[in-house]
């Protein structure tokens, strides 16, 4: 390590917007650290002979993916996630339709931008079965690498009665600050409500315990943003803890009242 080096990439970091002077009977002085995640490096794709060369095994020239699984949540999108990226995609050789008579829905499909993460975007009918037939030319990945034939996935959607229904009322809350709620479980935030009222109502949650705490988002892009020393000294947006855990059960009511 750099001896002279002052903060190390964990340390936390503060900083007061003026100058700091020593008096008697100074008034206490709150600095709000931060540590600004570090951006993950990509780690470059190799290009392997194309998975179609000649003599390759099926298994080499199989497209490869995994899917969202057979059980789908309501609230959630399903995707397939491929092991390279596309180079070609024709997204009208995917047929989706509901149940055994293979009836047809309403959906449309997105690509991420690095080209490995396919998305289904449709309103989910509960407690029914999903039907993907994938035309065997649907795409191909950067290797080359096709379906052998055509595929049909299926998986079946989750009951309405599997989630809980979410109120919470919020007092002394004050809007002018752009404040967003957010719910986290294991120190990881699930879900984001930016505030219209002092009300948040969600008619499906997913079960289980949740910690929340509130974002004051000055520039109201819907997320935490880190403080900017060296740029103005721009200071962290703060975010305050709820000191309350809410429990959501399935098939209930579930409502809350907090005081901020």
């Amino acid at each position: 390590m750099d001896e002279g080096k002052r903060y190390s990439e964990r340390s936390l970091f503060g900083f007061n917007d003026s100058a700091v002077e020593i008096k008697p009977n100074s008034s206490p002085l709150t600095i709000y650290a931060f540590v600004e995640k570090k951006e993950q490096q990509s780690t470059p794709l190799l290009n392997f002979a194309g998975g179609n060369r000649p003599g390759a095994k099926p298994d080499e020239r199989r497209l490869k993916f995994t899917s969202s699984g057979n059980m789908q949540d309501l609230l959630a999108d399903y995707s397939l996630s491929f092991e390279r990226p596309l180079r070609n995609l024709d997204t009208t050789k995917i047929q989706v339709s509901t149940d055994s008579a293979f009836n047809s829905v309403s959906y449309h499909w997105e690509i991420d931008s690095l080209k490995k993460k396919l998305t289904l975007k449709t309103i989910w009918k509960e407690n029914t079965r999903y039907n993907l037939i994938l035309d065997k030319d649907f795409a191909e990945d950067s290797s080359g690498r096709k379906l052998l034939k055509t595929d049909t996935l299926n998986f079946i959607t989750r009951k309405q009665d599997d989630y809980g229904s979410l109120k919470i009322s919020f007092t002394n809350i004050d809007l002018s600050k752009n404040p967003v709620l957010q719910v986290s479980q294991n120190g990881t935030v699930v879900k984001t409500f930016p505030f219209s009222s002092a009300e948040l109502y969600q008619p499906l949650f997913n079960p289980g315990e949740y910690d929340l705490s509130i974002l004051y988002d000055e520039n109201k892009n819907g997320h935490w943003d880190p403080g900017k020393f060296f740029e103005g000294r721009k200071q962290p947006e703060l975010v305050k803890p709820l000191n309350k855990k809410i429990t959501v059960r399935s098939n209930w009511d579930n409502e809350f009242e907090i005081s901020l």
